[in-house]
């Protein structure tokens, strides 16, 4: 059994489908509504209307109370009761139950309240939005995770070279150093040898004392 409660203000009927999946509706529900308050007058209208027979569709559902059997009706007879009643809310209940539970019934097989409809389409619009967020955040995050990547790369490379610019300069000092030490053991003049080698003459003292 597939029971389903619609609600409209402070309206509400308890629907189940029998077994052509055709809907069936809780008299007591109906009879709440339109403020009639004895069941089984209503229950005897029916029955001599439609030659019942005393043959109800009785389910049995969950109250506060226990378990508790309703007697439940079909389209055809929702629309007799709500033809004979004259409560200030037959109106109303008639409106709900003609023009929006029961066309809708047949066209979607089961009924979205208006309320209902607006907030699922809210709650569907701000999980695509959400949606749309968390994508822009992921291009972003790729994004800065290729810029990393890449300052990395750079980074990774510059003390490459300047390792090898310090290796290089480390080589040709040692070069010059020899030769310092070269033209100082042959006798040259420490500004000989600071203009011939193109270094301050505090290097070439530097490393010639050893030859003084």
């Amino acid at each position: 059994m597939n029971l389903e409660l619609f609600k409209k203000d402070d309206l509400e009927v308890r629907v189940i489908k029998d077994e052509n999946n055709e809907p069936l509706f809780c008299l007591k529900d109906i009879c709440d509504a339109l403020e009639l308050s004895n069941i089984s007058v209503v229950k005897e209208a029916i029955n001599m209307e439609f030659d019942k027979g005393g043959k109800f569709n009785l389910t049995p559902l969950k109250t506060n109370g226990g378990m508790q059997n309703f007697i439940f009706v079909n389209e055809s007879e929702v629309y007799f009761i709500l033809m004979r009643s004259d409560k200030p809310k037959a109106k109303e209940f008639r409106l709900w139950i003609t023009k929006e539970v029961l066309p809708s019934i047949r066209r979607n097989g089961n009924y979205m309240q208006k309320e209902f409809s607006k907030e699922l389409y809210s709650l569907l619009n701000d999980l695509k939005q959400a949606n749309c967020i968390k994508d822009k955040l992921k291009n972003e995050n790729e994004s800065l995770k290729d810029e990393l990547i890449q300052n990395q790369r750079e980074l990774l490379s510059f003390y490459k070279n300047k390792d090898l610019k310090k290796e290089k300069l480390f080589k040709l000092s040692s070069q010059i150093i020899d030769q310092i030490k070269s033209l100082k053991t042959s006798g040259k003049s420490v500004a000989f040898i600071s203009d011939f080698l193109n270094v301050s003459q505090s290097s070439v003292r530097k490393y010639s004392k050893d030859f003084e």
